[in-house]
């Protein structure tokens, strides 16, 4: 069976596999996906805690998109309720015309970003979080309210 992100057993899907025609993945099973992407492929501190969200569904012409949103944060005994959090925002892509035994097409991109990162293609760093992070609270510091 080959992973999520395409490829037969690499490195860089670690065994992430899709139980399930194409056809039938739901906006439920879309987040799963995506947090097993996190969760399997991506190397963080256990500090970090995540959740995601579905944003919406998008039917094309030949394959449906299901956006969701990851949110990123690192509370601490002081602070439980952080002051910033990071997003990166998932597409997974079904096409209409490709066979069903073909790996979906997964995206994602970083908050305050354009590029699109494509999982197995590039290694995801921490530092990206860290400094979307830094950057709202410096921004919170320059602010008065």
């Amino acid at each position: 069976m080959q992973g999520l992100y395409g490829g037969e057993g690499k490195a860089a899907d670690r065994g992430v596999h899709i139980p399930l025609p194409l056809s039938q993945l739901s906006q439920r099973e879309g987040i799963s996906y995506s947090v097993v992407c996190v969760q399997q492929t991506w190397e963080f501190h256990e500090s970090w805690l995540h959740w995601s969200d579905f944003l919406k569904e998008e039917q094309l012409k030949y394959s449906k998109r299901y956006h969701y949103r990851v949110r990123w944060s690192i509370p601490t005994c002081r602070k439980p309720i952080p002051q910033a959090t990071a997003c990166i925002y998932f597409i997974v892509e079904i096409s209409n015309i490709k066979p069903p035994t073909l790996p979906i097409e997964v995206s994602f991109i970083l908050e305050s970003n354009r590029l699109i990162h494509r999982p197995g293609q590039c290694r995801f760093r921490e530092k990206w979080l860290k400094d979307i992070i830094e950057s709202k609270m410096i921004l919170m510091e320059n602010i008065t309210f």
